[in-house]
């Protein structure tokens, strides 16, 4: 059994629950750093997010993260049917002035690794839940 202190009182009994016992991930991800989260993606996405990273600075500096992520998803998903496309990706990055700076073949990998196939036209499409869960803890993750 795990010991779990508490402090007792007349009137209540008051639960401390010690950081480590956490059992949200979301709580858990937060004491790492954007550089530690980001170093764990795959280069490709290393290069993505940090061309997010760089607009969000530039653009969103004073928005919370959710909004952030919020508005560029709405920009991605062009159709609105919870579903990113490869093109609608390279649409994203032309709009953010971020064209040349990916490849085809980055972007691809991108798709390969956090994509699932289309029921419709059995194409990799990213679901947009899976971006939100991508960038919700890198983008609300301290700098530092």
């Amino acid at each position: 059994d795990t010991f779990i202190p508490c402090l007792v009182t007349t009137t209540n009994i008051t639960i401390f629950k010690p950081r480590h016992f956490s059992s949200n991930t979301a709580e858990a991800t937060q004491t790492k750093t954007y550089q530690e989260l980001h170093h764990a993606l795959s280069p490709s996405r290393q290069k993505l997010i940090t061309i997010l990273h760089d607009y969000k600075l530039k653009n969103y500096s004073q928005s919370v993260p959710s909004r952030f992520i919020k508005a560029v998803i709405s920009a991605l998903d062009a159709n609105h049917d919870e579903l990113i496309t490869f093109d609608e990706y390279q649409v994203l990055l032309r709009n953010i002035g971020a064209e040349g700076k990916m490849t085809k073949d980055e972007m691809w990998e991108v798709f390969e690794e956090i994509g699932v196939i289309s029921k419709d036209d059995e194409e990799k499409v990213i679901p947009v839940q899976t971006l939100v869960e991508c960038w919700s803890d890198l983008f609300k993750a301290p700098e530092k």
